[in-house]
């Protein structure tokens, strides 16, 4: 049967009458339209409808709500993308919007046990309570090598943030707890039973006392912390773990590597329609407790950052709790929670497990808000067995035995504020000695060797009287324990209240009077005891300051190896230690000490390199050019108003300020920040030449940078210019104030032999004279070198020889300056400075072609 088309015309010729018809309507009025002109006239009125649907729903009474649904409430698939493309660059810093006002830390490491499986692997819980500036339905933190799944993370919160109070359903009171949790299984949502204590407070003093209880008279979860920690209702196929009663995830990770962002991903999205599905529906409520449902997370291993979507908006300034479990690995290497072997008496292999999470490392072992400016309280418990010795931050509080198969658990005392990197924790077979002091309460850990411990016992108690004399202010914390840590790699992990050593470098033979080892053990003991007031009781806020804290630590160190030995030359060890970095800071690839730091490579490139003992020198040249006694008095200002809290390195130069303006130390218009921006904003340093312009007394001083290749450049630097002279050993000062050139008049006496010496205290500068002065130098020096300290003859060796290095001056000049080593140079410095600048020959000459002329046959 063949189709019947149908022709279709708008002609206007197809509505009139052939002629001769006479047409009858029953209907009287209307017109005729065009096909043209309906379409056009349906098109009209689709068009008013949406005009009139768009001015009701953004100027109707509801349009405020409407604003905000559509603008935070939009596509989840373009609200993840979103969110994960701000965070998957290798960015340093997290978003500012969320903060954590407490954490709680639970943690399980395994060393070598019966199932190989969890060998060296560790499982916890971490709960934060967070806040936020903002309304948000992203919550950003750090998480590292660990392993979290999306059953593993529950947000919730005791305000009820819903909009309708008719989707929550309240929980009968006559219902048992057994019956809540049932009915929250069912319902996918599990509800805490108590409330979350808003922001931290300020911390008390005093130790609580240890005590140990069982099972039967502690339960962890109501006694232990300020809030209740809900059952996990996860299905997710588990291990059996001997404290699986405490909450803690029971899956262990498969391997060590970093995990992929698609491994979470890939079950994101079955996950995450099961909860959409869900978070519609009531949600159980006890009282005023409700769950935020998790939408999504992602874990993005480049930028080390943890993404949590939730499916309702987080209101501003409301406590909320973020309760996440994982699982790592314990790593070989010295970052996050690393494991140390050693061999014990029996010839058995063994362990000690430690932290170190500076910079950013706690990330590796939990999920965590790893910024310093975001200081808060930890309250830590850490799983062990029973032979072994649980230490961290703070005091024990109390033992908790859970199970019958040897593990036990130990809860410390709650810290005062303090940030991620502070946080420490070791676990192994150890034994202490008590340090006599009253307070703290100071102890010596090690597994063997203890009665090598005598002398740094006895040094720590010396530098922690003179830091706490230094810093105007006791120890903060209520104990203090060493631990010594077979074949650490470095000499000293540090954390507040929790500082381990590797064994050289605490321990001593007590029959041992090699002075070099013990005056390293003091500054080794120096450095991280300064750190427990600079660096974690004050904090700096911006990972670009971290140079001060540095800076300060081994400053302070040397100050406390010269009030315990004397006979150790401030000066001259500082001169010496200044050799190095002055060398590296000559190169061109240097760079500046103070930098905007974006990313993790920076960081960790900033805080591995030597670059940061430039900072060590340029406090000493700050400590002289202000004096001791401002310096110290700045310092402990600064201390005494920042403590707990972060802040930043402008704060410290206006702390020293206040103290500064009212002396006129320095050049009128001239401030501490403004003398130190001029060094620490600019990478290098300068060669200051001196030229006597006539004998009266008229000095031209000429800066300019001292780098390779003597280029030269526009950088200028306000510089110190301390100066002795043959007939005033009282140090004077000029100062070239950004100028790069300058005439000054100095004082001098009219006889032949009058000489200026430049750089007589502590600046981080060189100095070249006309070849007047430099003999007249060399001429006292091979007369009577006394008449110039030990401190300025090392860095007349050292500046001359650096100067031929560079093709400045002769090697003549230099060599000729060692010639009265051998007869009249008894001290050490001067004799290290020239001994250095001959392995600098050295290398020359080995790279040379005449090297072999200068063998000697055998």
């Amino acid at each position: 049967m063949g189709k019947r088309s149908i022709a279709v015309t708008t002609s206007r010729s197809e509505f009139l009458p052939a002629e001769g018809e006479n047409n009858e309507y029953e209907r009287q009025g209307g017109c005729f339209v065009t096909t043209k002109r309906a379409l056009l006239l349906v098109f009209l009125a689709i068009a008013c409808f949406i005009v009139l649907a768009l001015l009701m729903y953004y100027y109707g009474p509801n349009s405020k709500e409407n604003e905000a649904v559509s603008s935070e409430k939009p596509d989840i698939e373009n609200l993840i993308n979103k969110s994960i493309e701000s965070v998957t660059s290798d960015s340093l810093r997290l978003p500012s919007h969320v903060y954590p006002t407490f954490y709680k830390l639970r943690i399980q490491p395994y060393l070598k046990e019966e199932e190989p499986e969890k060998n060296f692997t560790f499982v916890g819980k971490v709960i934060i309570g967070i806040r936020c500036t903002k309304r948000t339905k992203t919550i950003v933190m750090n998480a590292g090598n660990i392993q979290i799944g999306h059953s593993d993370v529950r947000v919730y919160t005791k305000k009820i943030l819903i909009k309708s109070l008719s989707q929550v359903k309240e929980a009968p009171s006559n219902m048992t707890t057994q019956e809540q949790q049932q009915e929250n299984i069912s319902d996918s949502s599990t509800a805490p039973t108590s409330a979350i204590p808003s922001t931290t407070q300020k911390p008390t003093e005093g130790v609580s006392t240890t005590s140990v209880i069982t099972k039967e008279s502690v339960n962890f979860t109501a006694s232990s912390t300020t809030e209740d920690i809900p059952t996990s209702t996860s299905k997710e196929a588990t291990t059996a773990s001997p404290l699986s009663d405490n909450g803690l995830p029971t899956t262990l990770p498969s391997s060590a590597t970093t995990p992929k962002s698609s491994t979470v991903a890939s079950s994101t999205t079955e996950k995450s329609k099961q909860v959409n599905a869900s978070s519609s529906s009531p949600v159980l409520s006890k009282g005023n407790i409700v769950e935020v449902p998790v939408e999504f997370i992602d874990n993005i291993p480049v930028s080390t950052k943890l993404v949590i979507t939730v499916g309702q908006l987080l209101e501003v300034e409301v406590n909320y709790t973020i309760e996440i479990k994982f699982s790592g690995n314990i790593s070989d290497h010295l970052v996050g929670l690393y494991k140390a072997p050693y061999i014990d008496s029996s010839g058995k292999e063994r362990w000690i497990i430690n932290t170190n999470f500076m910079p950013v490392y706690a990330r590796n072992v939990f999920p965590c808000f790893d910024e310093p400016s975001l200081k808060t309280t930890f309250e830590i418990s850490i799983a062990r067995k029973e032979n072994m010795t649980a230490l961290s931050n703070m005091p024990l509080k109390e033992t908790e035995n859970k199970s019958e198969d040897g593990w036990v658990w130990d809860h410390f005392v709650k810290t005062p504020k303090m940030t991620t990197y502070s946080l420490a924790f070791s676990v192994g077979d150890l034994d202490n000695r008590e340090v006599s002091r009253e307070t703290p309460q100071f102890r010596i850990w090690a597994v063997d060797k203890l009665h090598e411990s005598n002398y740094s016992a006895e040094m720590s108690v010396k530098a922690l009287n003179y830091l706490e004399d230094y810093f105007g202010m006791k120890y903060p914390l209520p104990k203090l324990d060493f631990v010594v840590v077979p074949d650490l790699v470095e000499d000293a992990v540090e954390s507040w209240g929790l500082v381990a050593f590797r064994d050289q470098a605490l321990l001593v033979d007590p029959k041992s009077e090699n002075w070099e080892i013990k005056s390293n053990i003091l500054r080794n003991l120096a450095e991280p005891l300064s750190h427990q007031w600079f660096g974690k009781l004050v904090t700096m806020s911006n990972w670009s300051d971290f140079w001060l804290r540095e800076g300060i630590g081994k400053f302070l160190a040397f100050g406390v190896v010269q009030s315990i030995d004397s006979e150790i030359g401030f000066l001259d060890t500082y001169v010496i230690d200044n050799i190095p970095i002055l060398y590296a800071d000559s190169l061109k690839t240097t760079k500046k000490l103070y930098y905007g730091i974006e990313n993790i490579g920076q960081l960790k490139e900033m805080y591995n390199s030597g670059i940061v003992n430039k900072g060590t020198a340029l406090l000493r040249m700050l400590n002289f050019t202000l004096s001791g006694s401002v310096f110290k008095k700045g310092t402990q200002d600064f201390i005494k108003k920042w403590s707990f809290e972060s802040t930043s390195e402008e704060e410290y130069w206006n702390a020293l300020d206040k103290i500064v303006s009212d002396q006129k130390i320095l050049p009128e218009n001239i401030t501490v920040k403004a003398f130190m921006n001029s060094w620490t904003r600019q990478a290098g340093y300068p060669i200051v030449t001196i030229n006597s312009i006539n004998t009266s007394g008229q000095i031209l001083l000429h800066q300019q940078r001292f780098v390779e290749g003597n280029t030269d450049s526009d950088n200028v630097w306000i510089i110190p210019l301390s100066y002795i002279t043959k007939s005033n050993s009282t140090l004077g000062r000029v100062w070239l104030n950004g100028e790069k050139d300058k005439k000054v008049d100095i004082e001098l006496s009219n006889s032949n032999d009058s000489w200026i010496l430049f750089n007589a205290d502590a600046g981080f500068y060189r100095v070249n004279y006309d070849n007047e002065n430099w003999n007249k130098l060399l001429n006292q020096i091979n007369s009577d070198p006394s008449e110039i300290p030990s401190s300025c003859r090392a860095q007349l060796l050292s500046d001359a020889f650096e100067l031929a290095y560079k093709g400045i001056i002769s090697y003549e000049i230099p060599l000729d300056f060692t010639k009265y080593l051998e007869k009249n140079e008894r001290q050490f410095a001067p004799w290290e400075a020239a001994m250095r600048s001959f392995h600098n020959i050295e290398y020359i000459i080995r790279r040379s072609m005449h090297f072999g002329k200068l063998q000697v046959p055998l």
